[in-house]
């Protein structure tokens, strides 16, 4: 009786999310990313996937949440901070027309929010993957290799919006990131790697046969 109500409610789940899918046609995330410890600066990029036609966009507001919010939140899971989202570089959607920044930038070290207008006109969405911002994080204090925290679109202030021609949020599906922490890359393993890549060229395959030629076993 258990598994047939735990089979249940997966289907029920998994006919949930698709009609969510059915009924959004442009999806934002960040892609599930391993991150260093104790290490300012680690930028991740956030993307719009439409695959639907084209949308003409009069701007967008970013909210990003890692965890609960932490305690600074009233919650309770400490987390790495976010200390910057950046919606202006050429790189993404709105990088070329834009009227600045806008939001209320870091509302705690766990919670940031950014948002724009365009400067003129729309900006298209066409149907496709882009770039729609970048986000940085700081595991300063944080080293517990394994450990994984929830980087969601969607913070205690609101959800991320995308803003149709019409000014009006479009439906979009917010999907989570999952952040882990691993361990950073030791000489001795970057070292080896960069051995093993000398052993593929001629000079590597050499030094082989000569290794090879001298050595004898007694």
């Amino acid at each position: 009786m258990r598994n047939s109500i735990k089979s249940q409610w997966v289907t029920l789940t998994l006919l949930l999310f698709s009609a969510e899918m059915l009924q959004a046609n442009i999806v934002l995330s960040v892609p599930d990313t391993d991150i260093l410890p104790n290490a300012p600066g680690q930028t991740l990029w956030i993307y719009a996937v439409n695959d639907s036609l084209p949308v003409s966009l009069l701007g967008l507001g970013l909210n990003l949440q890692i965890a609960d919010g932490g305690p600074a939140a009233g919650g309770v899971i400490s987390g790495p901070s976010i200390t910057d989202i950046d919606i202006f570089s050429p790189k993404v959607l709105f990088g070329f027309n834009n009227n600045g920044q806008g939001g209320s930038g870091s509302l705690l070290p766990q919670i940031y929010e950014a948002a724009t207008l365009t400067q003129s006109g729309y900006v298209q969405l066409n149907q496709g993957t882009f770039i729609i911002g970048s986000v940085t994080l700081d595991t300063t204090g944080f080293s517990l290799y394994g450990q994984t925290w929830e980087l969601s679109l969607e913070s205690l202030n609101g959800p991320s919006e995308l803003f149709g021609s019409d000014g009006n949020p479009l439906s979009v599906l917010l999907r989570p990131s999952i952040l882990t922490m691993v361990p950073e890359p030791t000489v001795f393993s970057m070292s080896l790697a960069g051995f093993s890549i000398f052993l593929l060229t001629r000079g590597g395959r050499k030094c082989l046969r000569v290794l090879g030629a001298n050595l004898r076993i007694d």
